[in-house]
């Protein structure tokens, strides 16, 4: 076998593992878990699965858009029992920052 014949044989190996993990970070995606829990199972870096993710286009999006309603309604809910924004982040197991961004962008205009 020649040098060539083998880079050829290691590109097409390095082509059939990545198109595996693509499809199982897909996988997990779909199944509720987020991007960051996704990439640490995966042992990869949560930028690389959103990269990969993007290339799924609507069926991604829908999952996000569905995640993201949910996470509001949680929100919405522990707001309304009049929780603050660290416990509601304590609770959801989010950043302080995030549970007020994601309340910030729920706010209707009067």
């Amino acid at each position: 076998m020649t040098r060539e014949d083998c880079c050829r044989k290691a590109r097409a190996c390095k082509e059939v593992k990545t198109k595996a993990l693509k499809e199982k970070a897909l996988e997990l995606y779909l199944s509720d878990m987020s991007q960051k829990e996704v990439a640490e199972q995966l042992g990869l870096r949560r930028e690389t699965v959103n990269i990969w993710l993007k290339e799924h286009g609507p069926e991604v999006e829908e999952a996000k858009n569905n995640r993201q309603r949910e996470m509001n309604g949680k929100i919405n809910e522990l707001r309304n029992k009049g929780m603050g924004y660290g416990s509601i982040a304590k609770e959801l197991n989010l950043t302080k920052s995030t549970v007020q961004y994601l309340v910030n962008g729920m706010k209707q205009p009067d």
